[in-house]
């Protein structure tokens, strides 16, 4: 009887059924657990790390409390400064307040030594006004030797027609310390100076070509004109003096001397300005050089 012959079997040829589960059970069985050394050592790092934190922590807030004891320490300080400052600043106020006070009364005073200053210059300027009333004072008459100025005031008398008898002239005299040396007649009374002066501002009226001048004086030599005017105290000369360089300078059409007051005026319809310091004389010059105002 004959039997079917086994199958073939051929050894190169791998049962792959069978290698295939024996790998997917050894597979299953393999797993990666830490060991316990990778454990503890995992452990000390995280503790490390805890610690490492924990300092910086503690190292930040030592740094921040730091900060706020230096905070209240300068608030302190401060406080101590404002109270400083503002008792210092109570004793400025205070110091002010006392040398305000008495800068104010120094004002004051000051202000009343002016006015009382100002008042006694004014008397002192009448006084002495008060003593020229009665002289007169020649300009450019020339010096000669042996000069009588007694001949010579007689000659002028008799030159303007007026009638002056010897009692009535205290004294005639030059003015040594001026430099063109001008002669002063005193007279007895204030009208006979008066006579004088209108005397000659006449005569010059009647001979405008030919002046009062020193052959009017019978003075020999080439004719001077002679200049006779009221005598002036030192401040109403510099008065005087301004005015004129005023009147040149800003076309006024008058100045002239009465009873030793300076006396100013724009044009003929304008009305007279009586001169008193020099103060006064500035602000006129800054009125006529102001287009916008006026005298």
């Amino acid at each position: 009887m004959m039997r079917t012959p086994p199958a073939a079997s051929f050894g190169s040829e791998p049962d792959l059924s069978r290698t295939e589960d024996t790998e997917f059970v050894n597979s299953r069985k393999r797993k990666n657990y830490p060991d316990k050394e990778e454990i503890n050592q995992l452990r000390t790092d995280i503790q490390k790390m805890f610690e490492n934190l924990k300092e910086d922590q503690e190292f930040k807030f030592q740094k921040l409390n730091n900060m706020i004891i230096d905070i209240k320490n300068q608030n302190k300080e401060n406080m101590i400064s404002n109270e400083t400052l503002r008792k210092t600043l109570e004793e400025t106020t205070g110091l002010y307040r006392d040398l305000k006070q008495k800068y104010d009364t120094l004002v004051m005073e000051s202000c009343a030594a002016n006015n009382k200053i100002k008042y006694l210059e004014d008397e002192v300027e009448a006084l002495q006004r008060k003593q020229l009333e009665t002289i007169i004072e020649i300009k450019n008459v020339p010096v000669t030797e042996n000069e009588n100025l007694n001949e010579i005031i007689n000659q002028l008398h008799n030159s303007l027609k007026v009638s002056v008898a010897p009692n009535q002239v205290r004294q005639v005299y030059r003015k040594k310390i001026a430099q063109n040396k001008p002669i002063l007649v005193e007279y007895q009374t204030a009208q006979i100076r008066a006579n004088i002066l209108k005397a000659i501002k006449s005569y010059n009226m009647t001979n405008k070509e030919e002046k009062f001048n020193t052959k009017a004086l019978k003075i020999s030599g080439d004719p001077q004109p002679v200049y006779i005017s009221e005598a002036l105290t030192p401040n109403a000369r510099r008065l005087l003096y301004q005015c004129r360089d005023l009147k040149k300078k800003h076309d006024f059409k008058f100045c002239w001397v009465s009873n030793g007051r300076i006396l100013l005026k724009k044009s003929e319809d304008q009305p007279a300005i009586l001169i008193k310091s020099s103060e006064q004389i500035l602000g006129i010059i800054n009125n006529v050089t102001t287009p916008s105002s006026a005298l």
